[in-house]
């Protein structure tokens, strides 16, 4: 059965995280100053659409901030993504986020040299306060 490809659309700012309400937060605060965001909880779909603006001659989004680990996906996901927007794109604005900066999230950083932000250890969004 063909499935048909939804048209994408620019955007201004791509955030992955596998946490709905940290992808929440993050849109309603970047909404809240008049950015256009797209939010996904897998980095393998957010690779996709970002291939798809490609194909489709779509401007890639303006900025960036991507969990450096999803579960349950390649552990390089986060890092293809930031190869993916330097090779086709600017990654100016490109930021990595992470609540515990390890020694994967480390070595990732000297490979992109992309920036990270770290989370506040005491996450409020996962105590529902």
């Amino acid at each position: 059965m063909d499935h048909e490809i939804e048209p994408v659309e620019s955007i201004d700012l791509l955030v992955v995280d596998d946490e709905t309400a940290v992808l929440g937060v993050m849109a309603w605060a970047a909404e809240r100053y008049g950015l256009h965001v797209k939010t996904y909880t897998s980095g393998i779909e957010a690779y996709q659409y970002l291939e798809q603006c490609v194909s489709e001659g779509v401007n890639l989004p303006l900025g960036y901030l991507i969990d450096m680990r999803i579960p349950d996906e390649p552990s390089d996901i986060s890092e293809a993504i930031c190869r993916y927007v330097k090779e086709k794109g600017s990654a100016e604005y490109f930021r990595f986020f992470t609540g515990h900066v390890s020694d994967h999230d480390r070595g990732v950083q000297e490979k992109t040299g992309a920036e990270v932000i770290t989370q506040p250890k005491d996450n409020f969004l996962a105590k529902g306060e």
